[in-house]
């Protein structure tokens, strides 16, 4: 069932259910009112006949009448004419005995409620209510004590009007009844139809997405609970493009990571499987076998060189490290040991500085990862220029920032240099023995210490890379351990 036939349903019901029920109490409750109200009248008026009654016991008492049955019936007959010369011919009055026999107006009949009347006391009154048909009854009796003379006067009187009028209620109501449903059902498709359709445009624009145009956004602007939903609609929507961009964009590193793998591969190879089928097959000079055996030396080595970066890679997403705290200062110097030869080599000088803190790596990890950009610092300078290398801190934050002046990255190589086999410069960095995968392996060390590398480079002046880790407080840990 439709969530917009749902509400159809609900609206409609409830309408209907609240209009039955208020306007059943509503009639109920003016029906027993009315219906009080003439057994109050009913029992004044029994009171004012008692009264009369009475008295024209009493006036045939004064008359020398003695109390009979005959007596009895005169003085209710007298009362019974009076009532209807009054114009309430409706009314009429009934007389029985003690045993519940009926005296006035037919004698000897048995009342119809004769248990009843013996459970009367003096002052007390019964009412009861009789239906024949259409017509309603209301009788009211009374034990009447007439010197030692003990009888019961029943009073009745018609209301069927009380309930005419609450069948002419309910006919009215019925009717209005049909004409609310009619209006609520139109009033509630239009609701229903209006609160659906931001759910029905989600919809389309789910299918949209779901069919592939990943940049589809529910354009609903509202401040409900469907605005929400629409809200977070689009921060899904957003979140699985990011994604599938992400899923994308892997399989594409992936097909270049092959593609790169399997060219660095090749070219090496090659040379190596000629220049040693050249050695094998011919006879040649020392100077030429010497040079065949350097090159598929120097080939071998940055093979070698290649495998284990890329065993590297693997080791990175494979291992559970240990990660402990470590001087910054120590580690900056250490980094500047290891890699003074290289620099001595090349003709370059570090400058090097570190405020004192502590940080929380593992140590090897973060070794290889400034050791890396060290050396891709050096090998993007010219000799007789200096690679700085620095550590400062700044409030809860320790930062290491290596800074060369060489070349500088292009803007738009920035976002891929962190890439498997990605070198801004090919030829260069191929001459140096480089494979494109040191700043790779330095970016995911970064992962694994939950943190990224910062780049900043400009063209001719140089490239700043930075590292930031949380500092370690070595006293707070020493004194909870005490």
């Amino acid at each position: 069932m439709r969530f917009s036939l749902k509400i159809f349903i609900c609206i409609v019901a409830a309408v209907a259910l609240s209009f039955a029920i208020g306007g059943y109490l509503l009639i109920s409750s003016n029906f027993t009112a009315a219906k009080d109200r003439e057994v109050n009248l009913a029992i004044e008026e029994h009171l004012s006949l008692q009264y009369m009654f009475e008295s024209a016991l009493a006036t045939q008492e004064l008359q020398g009448q003695a109390m009979t049955d005959d007596t009895v019936r005169t003085a209710a007959q007298g009362i019974a004419i009076s009532l209807q010369q009054s114009g309430q011919g409706e009314r009429a009055i009934l007389v029985y005995n003690t045993g519940g026999k009926e005296i006035y107006p037919d004698a000897g009949k048995q009342a119809p409620d004769s248990t009843k009347l013996t459970s009367l006391h003096a002052g007390q009154v019964m009412s009861a209510l009789s239906r024949h048909g259409k017509t309603y009854t209301l009788f009211v009796t009374g034990l009447l004590t007439y010197g030692s003379e003990k009888m019961y006067l029943s009073y009745s009187q018609d209301i069927s009007e009380v309930f005419a009028q609450r069948d002419a209620q309910m006919h009215s109501f019925i009717f209005y009844q049909g004409v609310n449903i009619l209006m609520s059902a139109v009033l509630a498709f239009v609701i229903s139809w209006l609160l659906t359709r931001p759910v029905r445009r989600l919809t389309q624009t789910s299918r949209r997405i779901a069919a592939g145009d990943y940049e589809r956004r529910a354009d609903i602007h509202s401040s409900d609970e469907i605005g929400e939903l629409a809200q977070s609609f689009n921060l899904m929507a957003a979140s699985v493009e990011e994604k599938i961009n992400a899923l994308e964009q892997s399989a594409r590193i992936k097909d270049d990571f092959i593609a790169n793998f399997t060219h660095e591969l090749k070219t090496p190879m090659t040379s190596i499987v000629g220049y040693a089928d050249m050695l094998r097959s011919r006879q040649l000079d020392p100077a030429t076998v010497f040079k065949a055996a350097n090159y598929i030396y120097n080939e071998a080595n940055r093979l070698e060189s290649l495998s284990l970066k890329m065993l590297n890679l693997v080791v990175l997403e494979l291992h559970d490290f240990t990660f402990v705290p470590i001087a910054a200062d120590e580690l900056v110097g250490y980094i500047v040991r290891a890699a003074t030869p290289s620099f001595v080599q090349s003709d370059m000088t570090i400058k090097a500085s570190a405020q004192e803190g502590w940080v929380q790596v593992e140590p090897d990890l973060m070794k290889t990862l400034l050791l890396n950009l060290m050396d891709n610092a050096r090998k993007a300078s010219s000799a007789g220029t200096a690679v700085e290398l620095r550590g400062s801190r700044d409030g809860e934050q320790y930062t290491f920032i290596v800074t060369d002046h060489g070349r500088g990255i292009p803007q738009e190589e920035l976002g891929k240099i962190t890439e498997a086999f990605y070198m801004v410069d090919t030829s260069r960095s191929r001459a140096q023995n480089g494979a494109g995968l040191g700043l790779s392996i330095a970016s995911k060390i970064a992962t694994l210490h939950h943190t990224t590398l910062q780049f900043s480079s400009s063209i001719g002046i140089g490239t700043s890379v930075s590292i930031s880790l949380p500092c370690f407080h070595v006293q707070e840990e020493y004194e909870d351990e005490e």
